[in-house]
């Protein structure tokens, strides 16, 4: 469902030729777009940028979880380990789940 502007005149008097109502369709899209891409850009980058410390973040939980698995320690001792890394694993992907959002955001209002 588009939006449709009708510039027909209500009243017909004369039959002069008049310009097509291209000028009032842009003027409305004008005052409907959000202004400020640069910004928004911006919101971008830094979106970007959140995700991958957020993704980097993951890997480390990855390498500190095969790093305990592996070291042949005990059973509690890996427990605690691992308890750990799921903290840091919980805030990497939190980080990288607000960075997709800003990205998204950003290209929605850009």
């Amino acid at each position: 469902m588009g939006l449709r502007l009708d510039c027909r005149p209500l009243v017909t008097r004369t039959r002069a030729k008049s310009k097509p109502c291209q000028s009032a369709r842009l003027a409305l899209a004008r005052s409907l777009t959000i202004s400020g891409g640069a910004d928004m850009g911006i919101l971008i980058w830094i979106g970007a940028g959140l995700t991958v410390l957020g993704v980097l973040g993951l890997l480390a939980c990855v390498m500190l979880a095969l790093r305990a698995k592996r070291s042949g320690q005990s059973d509690d001792a890996i427990r605690q380990a691992l308890q750990k890394v799921v903290a840091l694993n919980l805030g990497a992907l939190l980080l990288s789940g607000l960075g997709l959002m800003a990205v998204v955001v950003g290209i929605i209002l850009s």
